[in-house]
């Protein structure tokens, strides 16, 4: 096993773990606050989980054609700028829900 094929296997392993673990505090947390963010978690790690399946798919099968290869990428990019912008709109929405929160305790403080 060379280093790039363990680096390969790992960013899978990884990635597979991150969104797990991610999903596991988001669905609870959903379905007690109904809140947005939570959802947009949600639905940013089950995409996250099939691209990233789909990539270590991909790699295993061995040498496709160009054309294949080339559709395969585009679909995987758009894919992952579509998880990327799921998640940023709802890690900045639950940013700024506590933002706001903190805001409210130090007006209830003075």
């Amino acid at each position: 096993m060379t280093l790039t094929s363990f680096l390969r296997e790992a960013d899978f392993a990884v990635t597979i773990f991150a969104n797990v673990a991610v999903l596991a505090v988001s669905f609870p947390a959903y379905k007690r606050t109904k809140f947005l963010p939570f959802a947009l978690f949600i639905w940013g790690c089950f995409g996250s989980i099939i691209l990233s399946a789909s990539l270590h798919i991909h790699r295993a099968r061995g040498f496709i054609s160009t054309e294949d290869e080339r559709t395969f990428q585009e679909l995987y990019r758009v894919g992952y700028l579509a998880v990327s912008v799921i998640g940023t709109i709802g890690t900045i929405l639950l940013v700024r829900r506590f933002m706001t929160m903190l805001d409210r305790k130090d007006d209830h403080a003075a």
